[in-house]
C-alpha cells in the first residue's frame, strides 16, 4: 500500500474506515523521518487485519526529490514467528528478534514477544548487541555464560542466536552449521523483503524503462546476428582457404607424378614398363578421388552441393557405371552381372552426375570388399506416376559383409569398419558419407542389409522424372576400355606457334614441355612472375600458360602487369591459368580476374592440346587425321576383310557428311562398335527431338526449350 499524492492507495482492495489519516499513522511518521531510507517499522496491530504486523517502507525519489510519496508492505510476523520457534539449537538455545529500541519482536518463548529485552536480559546485552560489530560475542545471560550469534539487518532488526557454552561446545562442529544456516535463512527472507520494497521503488518509471530498455533490446541482438554472421563468414572463408590450399598443394605434386608418367607411356614400347605406367596412373588417378572426396564433403557440409537436373540416357548412364567397374572387378577374378529392366524408359530428368557418383560409390566398395564371387548392378522399374518413375538400383556382392555392432558407424565421416580385416584396402572414409548425403538431396536413402561374412546389398529408390517413355531394351554392354592400350598419337601440329610455360615448379614445366614436344609448338619457360613480365616485354607469343600460385608474384598479379606493359606485345594474347585450385567456382573467380580460360592440375595431355588447339591461331595449327579405326593399332585384328570393306565404306559415308570421325572415336574411349551405336541412337533422336524444338519454340516455352537444347548440345 502507498500514500501517493495525499491519497491512500491499498493494494488489497480495503477501504479504511471514515476518519482514518494515515499521516498519523506510526509507520507514515517513521519513513518520513528515515528520509529515503528503506527502514523496517516496530510491530504494532494491523488496522485492517487485527494482526502483528511490521512494515518495510520507503520515500519515492522523483525528479526534484521526495515529494512524501510512500510505498510500504507489510509482513505478518506470525511466519517469521514461527521460524523462530522452529529453529532447532544446541541444548536449551533459542532465536531471537530484536530492533533497535531493544524490542523483541519475535522469541522462541512467545511470552517475551513484545516486552524490551532490557526488562528480560538487562541493559548490559543491548549494549552488546547494538555496539559491538562481531557476528559473534560472548556475553552472561541470565547468570550463564553463552555465546550470541548476531546479524544486523538493515541497521534496525537483529538476529540474535543464544547458546549456551556448555551446549555450544558439546556438539560445536554439527551445531555451527546447522546455526549459520538458519542466521542465513532469516536472513534471505528479510532481504527478500527488502528487495520486494525495492522493486516497489522501481515500478513507478516502469513503462519509460520498458520502451527504451526493448529499443535497446533490439539493437543488441541486432549487433549479436551481426557479429556472428561475420564470425561465420571468417569460419566459412578460412575453410574454404584452406581446402584451396590443400587441393593445390596435394594436386601439384601428383601434376608432376601424372605427366612424367605420361611421358612414360608415349614413349616406351616395352609392354612390362607400360603396364608399370598403367599401376601408376590407376594410383594417381586414385588419388585424386581421394582429394575430390574431401572436397565434395566440404562442400555438402558447407550447403554449396547442388543438384542440377538435365535430360539423361538411362542406358549411357548403365555404361558409364558398369565400363568404370568392370576391370577392377575381372582384375580380382570376380563375375560382374548386370541386370536391367528392358521394359524401363529410356530416358529421364534428372542429375545423372551425382546418381553416377552414388552408385560408382556403391559399386566400387563392393570390388573392394569382395575377395572371390560376384558383383550385381540391378536398376529396375518399381512404380510409374504423373510422368515420373520410382527407379530402384541395387549394388549386391559376396563379399565380406559387415558386423551388425559395425552398422551404425557405416555412414560416419572418415570411418573405416573392421580396421585390422580391411587395412590395406584404400579410402578416407567418405564415400558411404557423400553418397548418403548425395541421395538426401534427392529425397532418397540409402537402405543396407549385409551378413558378416556372405556379402552386402545397397539399394535406394529414385524418382525421376520421365523424358522418354520408349523402353530402353535389352541392355547391351560396351567395353569403354577397348583400345586403352594404344600408343599416344598428337592430335596437332604447330611448328609456326610459339607460347610461354611459366611455373615455379620446374617438374611443373618439365610436363607441359614434354606433353606439347611431338606438336612442335615453339616454347619459352620462366620459373616466376617477374621473369615472364621480361619475356613477355620482349617476344610476342601466340598463347601463355600461366601458374597462379606463385612465390612472390603470384599469376594473377603477373597477368595484370604483362596486359600494361608498354611494349603492348601481349596485351590480346590468350593467357591460360594453371592451377591446382579445384574449388567450386575457381574458374569463374580466375576468369573475372582476366585470365581467358582454366586448366586444373594434374595437367591432362588431351586436355592441354585441346586448349592449344581451342586458342592458337588457326593459321598456325595443323590438325592430324588418323584413318577410321586406327586406335585399334598394335593389338589383335580378327574382322574379315569384308568387315574392313564395311568400315571404311562406311568411313567415308560419314565424312562425307561433314562428321570428324576420328574425335568420335576419342569421346567413345577408341571402341568403334560404340561410336557407331552412339550415331544409331542420336539419329533415331532427331525426328522427336526436332519436333519438340519447334514445339517449345513456337509456343514460347522457353523452361522446355532451353532443356531440349541443353540435351541436344549434350548428346551432340
Amino acid at each position: 500500500y502507498g500514500y501517493i499524492r495525499g491519497e491512500f492507495l491499498d493494494g488489497s482492495g480495503w477501504v479504511p474506515p471514515e476518519g482514518y489519516d494515515a499521516t498519523e499513522r506510526d509507520w507514515y511518521s517513521a519513513i518520513i523521518e528515515a528520509d529515503g531510507k528503506t527502514i523496517i517499522v516496530s510491530p504494532y496491530v494491523d488496522a485492517h487485519t487485527g494482526d502483528i504486523v511490521i512494515t518495510i517502507g520507503k520515500l519515492l525519489r522523483s525528479a526534484g526529490g521526495y515529494d512524501d510519496n510512500i510505498v510500504c508492505l507489510d509482513v505478518t510476523i506470525g511466519h517469521v514467528q514461527e521460524i523462530t520457534e522452529e529453529t532447532d539449537i544446541a541444548g536449551d538455545g533459542y532465536a531471537m528478534i530484536v530492533n533497535s529500541d531493544g524490542l523483541i519482536v519475535t522469541h522462541k518463548d512467545r511470552s517475551y514477544v513484545g516486552t524490551n529485552i532490557r526488562d528480560n536480559y538487562g541493559e548490559a546485552l543491548l549494549d552488546t548487541i547494538m555496539t559491538d560489530d562481531r557476528m559473534t560475542v560472548e556475553a552472561n545471560v541470565m547468570g550463564e555464560k553463552c555465546t550470541l550469534f548476531t546479524s544486523s539487518v538493515m541497521d534496525q532488526w537483529h538476529v540474535v542466536i543464544v547458546v549456551r557454552n556448555s551446549d555450544l561446545f558439546a556438539d560445536a562442529y554439527s551445531q555451527l552449521t546447522v546455526n549459520i544456516l538458519v542466521s542465513l535463512t532469516i536472513f534471505v527472507l528479510v532481504t527478500i523483503f527488502y528487495f520486494i520494497g525495492y522493486k516497489n521503488e522501481q515500478a513507478y518509471g516502469k513503462k519509460v524503462e520498458e520502451m527504451k530498455s526493448a529499443r535497446q533490446k533490439q539493437q543488441y541482438e541486432a549487433d549479436v546476428l551481426r557479429l556472428e554472421k561475420a564470425s561465420a563468414d571468417e569460419a566459412n572463408k578460412a575453410k574454404s582457404n584452406f581446402l584451396a590450399d590443400m587441393s593445390h598443394e596435394i594436386r601439384t605434386p601428383i601434376n608432376a607424378i601424372l605427366g612424367m608418367n605420361e611421358m612414360i607411356l608415349r614413349e616406351t614400347r616395352e609392354d612390362s614398363i607400360r603396364e608399370y605406367s598403367g599401376n601408376i596412373r590407376n594410383s594417381g588417378k586414385n588419388l585424386l578421388q581421394l582429394v575430390n572426396s574431401i572436397l565434395d564433403f566440404s562442400k555438402i557440409e558447407d550447403g554449396k552441393m547442388e543438384i542440377v537436373p538435365v535430360r539423361y540416357s538411362l542406358s549411357t548412364l548403365i555404361t558409364y557405371l558398369v565400363n568404370s567397374v568392370q576391370e577392377k572387378a575381372e582384375e580380382k577374378k570376380l563375375t560382374f552381372k548386370v541386370i536391367i529392366d528392358p521394359d524401363l524408359p529410356s530416358e529421364y530428368y534428372g542429375d545423372d552426375a551425382r546418381i553416377n557418383q552414388v552408385v560408382l560409390n556403391l559399386l566400387t566398395n563392393a570390388v573392394k570388399y569382395t575377395h572371390e564371387g560376384s558383383v550385381t548392378l540391378t536398376v529396375k522399374g518399381k512404380e510409374v506416376k504423373d510422368g515420373k518413375a520410382l527407379l530402384y538400383f541395387e549394388v549386391a556382392d559376396t563379399g565380406i559383409g559387415i558386423k551388425e555392432s559395425d552398422m551404425d558407424k557405416l555412414f560416419e565421416s572418415f570411418e573405416r569398419l573392421d580396421v585390422i580385416r580391411n587395412r590395406t584396402i584404400e579410402g578416407t572414409g567418405l564415400g558411404m558419407s557423400i553418397a548418403t548425403k548425395l541421395l538426401s538431396l534427392m529425397d532418397s536413402k540409402l537402405n543396407v542389409k549385409s551378413v558378416y561374412g556372405q556379402g552386402s546389398v545397397f539399394s535406394f529408390d529414385l524418382w525421376q522424372k520421365i523424358e522418354n517413355s520408349e523402353p530402353i531394351g535389352e541392355y547391351k554392354l560396351h567395353s569403354l576400355y577397348a583400345g586403352s592400350s594404344e600408343l599416344y598419337h598428337e592430335s596437332f601440329h604447330a611448328p609456326k606457334a610459339k607460347i610461354l610455360v611459366v611455373d615455379d615448379t620446374r617438374m611443373n614445366i618439365i610436363v607441359v614441355v614434354n606433353l606439347l614436344k611431338k606438336t612442335g609448338v615453339e616454347m619459352d619457360t620462366a620459373p616466376s612472375g617477374e621473369a615472364a613480365v621480361k619475356l613477355a616485354d620482349e617476344v610476342r607469343y601466340d598463347l601463355i600458360l600461366l601458374d597462379q600460385r606463385m612465390p612472390g608474384m603470384d599469376g594473377t598479379q603477373t597477368l595484370k602487369i604483362i596486359r600494361d606493359l608498354d611494349s603492348g606485345l601481349n596485351k590480346d594474347t590468350p593467357i591460360i591459368c594453371l592451377t591446382a585450385d579445384a574449388i567450386r567456382g575457381a574458374k569463374e573467380r580466375y576468369m573475372a580476374d582476366g585470365f581467358t580460360d582454366y586448366l586444373t592440375k594434374p595437367v591432362e595431355g588431351k586436355a592441354l592440346e585441346k586448349m592449344l588447339i581451342t586458342y592458337l591461331p588457326k593459321d598456325k595449327v595443323e590438325k592430324i587425321t588418323e584413318s577410321f579405326g586406327a586406335s585399334s593399332a598394335n593389338t589383335d585384328d580378327e574382322s574379315s576383310p569384308e568387315d574392313e570393306n564395311v568400315s571404311a565404306g562406311f568411313d567415308e559415308i560419314l565424312k562425307a557428311a561433314g562428321i570428324d570421325t576420328e574425335a568420335g572415336i576419342g569421346y567413345a574411349q577408341g571402341d568403334k562398335d560404340f561410336y557407331r551405336d552412339i550415331l544409331k541412337e542420336y539419329a533415331s533422336e532427331y525426328q522427336d527431338h526436332s519436333e519438340k524444338l519447334i514445339g517449345y519454340y513456337a509456343r514460347r516455352d522457353w523452361d522446355n526449350y532451353s532443356v531440349m537444347v541443353h540435351a541436344v548440345k549434350s548428346t551432340s
